[in-house]
């Protein structure tokens, strides 16, 4: 069980193993909150280029807040999961006009758009010696079977013990706090890995309650598996003198905010859920397919289906529908269309799943061509 003594094996094992990040380097508060933000959804080998790209363009909590918006979210590419991007924009924005500089305690930090409990701590510890624990999916891990808690990983009571348990450690821990989280986070990424835990060199294994009953397979507990929506993603490439049309969305189910290809998304029922609608005993029978966006019909004659190919986004697979169509008509009023030039496509469009349907269009440009006035 983690205690004081555990703490001090922890710690002198990070001093001799830690890993030597650029972000680790003169840690100010601004890095460490954007490092953090981008690391917990992003493994740190894929992280480093773009995270240390995204602060060449912005290196100060100024220039972030600045922005715009677009500029935050292109720099941003390579990363995934854009909200990212508009969060800490917003999160810049507001400390500028709310504080007269970084806010420099973990209740303060909470006060910050964008800023969460693990944020505000890993801030709070690293930058300021603050002695709160910050309690991420790798500390949770660890805990769970340390103290054997018969919980699942995103279960809201694991959060809870574990910030409970390490909370008063952490006060009375005498030295730096923030070295102390370093310290787990790393454990998390190197050594009690979700599978295969390296614990025979685990600077802690003598106090892991799963280790010592050889058990450290069993914990966490799994989380209960969520399931799969599969998605057809139609993309309507219109293309006229060189030209392409481009949407701006600000409320498509995906990639929210970004330019991208005029879209219409079908959204395939499962066969799990067909069976419990047949249990039921509906009256009506339900569609095999419901269609959303756009809510408007979009004036294009379809001409000719490209390559299909597969997609996944967060519990979503998807089928990219590029489809090559022409414009018939009056475009739908209230909604931000723009005419591309086709060079600039590749960097408006940052999203993968955008870049795939783009390769896809470039692909077909060898086999034959498309268009006469191209």
């Amino acid at each position: 069980m983690i205690c004081q003594k555990s703490l001090v094996s922890l710690v002198s094992w990070f001093v001799e193993n830690r890993s030597s990040y650029f972000f680790r380097e003169d840690p100010s508060p601004y890095k460490v909150w954007v490092s953090e933000v981008v690391l917990q959804q992003t493994r740190i080998q894929a992280a480093l280029e773009p995270l240390q790209r995204f602060l060449g363009v912005f290196p100060t909590l100024e220039e972030l807040a600045r922005g715009p918006e677009e500029k935050v979210v292109q720099a941003f590419s390579g990363l995934g999961y854009y909200s990212r991007a508009r969060n800490l924009y917003k999160g810049a924005r507001y400390i500028q006009s709310h504080f007269s500089s970084f806010p420099s305690t973990y209740s303060e930090l909470l006060k910050v758009p964008s800023i969460g409990p693990y944020t505000a701590a890993a801030i709070a510890s690293i930058c300021f010696q603050e002695p709160v624990p910050a309690v991420d999916g790798n500390l949770k891990r660890i805990l769970a079977r340390t103290e054997e808690w018969d919980l699942p990983l995103n279960s809201t009571k694991l959060y809870q013990k574990s910030f409970k348990k390490l909370q008063g450690l952490f006060i009375d821990y005498q030295k730096h706090p923030g070295e102390l989280n370093e310290a787990f986070m790393e454990l998390g990424q190197k050594i009690c890995l979700p599978r295969k835990p390296k614990c025979s060199i685990c600077p802690i294994h003598q106090f892991c309650q799963a280790y010592i009953h050889q058990k450290t397979g069993e914990y966490p507990l799994p989380k209960p598996e969520k399931e799969w929506k599969h998605v057809i993603w139609r993309a309507y490439l219109v293309i006229e003198n060189n030209r392409i049309l481009l949407q701006k969305w600000k409320d498509f189910y995906f990639l929210k905010g970004h330019w991208s290809f005029p879209s219409m998304l079908e959204f395939i029922k499962s066969e799990k859920k067909e069976k419990k609608a047949k249990k039921a005993k509906e009256k009506k029978k339900e569609k095999k397919i419901s269609r959303l966006f756009s809510c408007q019909p979009f004036p294009f004659e379809e001409m000719e289906i490209l390559k299909r190919e597969k997609h996944t986004i967060t519990h979503h697979k998807i089928q990219l529908q590029p489809v090559l169509a022409s414009q018939t008509g009056e475009l739908p009023q209230n909604s931000h269309f723009q005419w591309v030039h086709l060079e600039q496509v590749s960097r408006l469009l940052a999203p993968s799943a955008l870049q795939k349907i783009w390769r896809i269009y470039q692909a077909s440009l060898d086999s034959a061509p498309l268009f006469k006035d191209l």
